[in-house]
């Protein structure tokens, strides 16, 4: 059934990204695409399939529950949970065949235990705090963590991992290099007491592309592959050398009304816009719930026939009203552009004062998302 909001996904354009960054990691290093919060709002199913397609030998998920949804689908490669569990996860955990971050004693434990009674083997990758402040084993708690875990049958810790609190920032970033210096002292006191190597992985999307010391065995990479960027120093570093990354997402809907107003009509609630002259305006099915910001109430444009479109008025919870005055030949049910080639994540999260991430998550899982080329 058609619908009056709808998502677009590239295919291309992922293929393009995860083909360039994989170029520019190098085939000894792993790269595992990020496909938590739905995909960064691009669908967690359909993504993860394209990516996979594409090559992508890893994903990481958030939750245990995207990790389920994967299997479900499925989708077969070495999923990585990197958001914190509970020990009452283990079950779903070992079911579902994921690696999952550790940062607790106490579920280190519950997958201990889990497994041996499941007669499997847990896999965990140690995430270490350098300095971020969140989840995470402080460093300098490290190798006392681990000499506690060590004795655990049917738990094999495969990997180590932190991450970065200021690597999309200049190049002289003491706080990064400082994290990376903790990191890499603690890696090499964890694999001297196992003595044995581990997948050693610490860089986000801005530190895949700004710090190639960073890249270690494996890239967690989340907002490049979707064509946005971490922030403008990433992107005008990164392009100096390499393809311009291409966004994948664009956000449609469609005109449910016409109508022309006079001279002094209140639009909206608050009557935050006063028409100046006689208007011509178009009515969408969009809103705030969907995932369109209120913040661009009165500030924003839409696109209609390769035209802007002004939104006037406040931005409701599911209604959005835009100006066509000066649009010709402007129908029922004609598209109306919301991100695209015309207005991209990162330019609309500049306009709002906020970062493409929140962008792109915002929009509602039940909103379709559509495969384009």
């Amino acid at each position: 059934m058609p619908k009056n909001i709808f998502i677009e996904i590239s295919r291309s354009a992922i293929k393009h990204n995860l083909k360039i960054i994989k170029k520019a990691i190098g085939n000894s290093c792993i790269l595992a695409p990020v496909v938590k919060a739905n995909a960064y709002g691009h669908g967690l199913i359909l993504t993860s399939q394209i990516m996979v397609e594409a090559g992508a030998k890893w994903l990481c998920v958030n939750s245990i529950e995207e990790a389920l949804k994967l299997r479900q689908a499925q989708i077969k490669v070495p999923l990585l949970i990197i958001g914190p569990s509970l020990p009452e996860n283990a079950q779903s955990i070992i079911k579902s065949q994921s690696r999952v971050f550790v940062s607790s004693l106490e579920l280190a434990k519950a997958l201990n235990i889990t497994a041996k009674k499941n007669n499997k083997t847990a896999l965990i990758h140690l995430k270490i705090d350098t300095g971020m402040g969140r989840q995470g084993i402080p460093y300098t708690e490290a190798l006392n963590f681990i000499k506690k875990i060590n004795s655990f049958k049917n738990l094999k810790i495969e990997g180590i991992a932190t991450h970065f609190a200021t690597s999309d920032e200049n190049k002289n970033n003491h706080h990064f290099l400082k994290q990376l210096k903790n990191f890499q002292k603690t890696t090499k006191q964890i694999e001297s007491f196992l003595k044995r190597k581990l997948i050693k992985h610490c860089a986000n999307s801005a530190a895949t592309m700004f710090y190639p010391q960073a890249r270690m065995d494996m890239c967690r990479v989340g907002i490049a592959l979707y064509g946005c960027y971490p922030s403008l120093l990433v992107k005008k570093n990164w392009e100096k050398s390499h393809q311009p990354l291409k966004p994948v997402m664009s956000v449609n809907t469609k005109i449910t009304q016409i109508k022309k107003v006079p001279t002094g009509s209140c639009l909206s609630y608050g009557c935050t816009y006063i028409t100046k002259q006689p208007t011509k305006i178009a009515i969408l099915p969009v809103g705030y719930f969907d995932g369109l910001p209120r913040l661009i109430s009165n500030r924003g444009q839409l696109f209609v026939k390769n035209k802007t479109a002004p939104i006037i008025g406040r931005v409701c919870m599911d209604i959005t009203l835009i100006d066509i005055t000066n649009i010709k030949n402007v129908k029922i049910g004609e598209r109306v552009e919301i991100i695209g080639s015309h207005l991209t994540a990162d330019k609309l999260a500049q306009k709002l004062q906020t970062i493409n991430y929140e962008v792109l998550t915002n929009w509602k899982e039940s909103i379709p998302r559509l495969i384009i080329k």
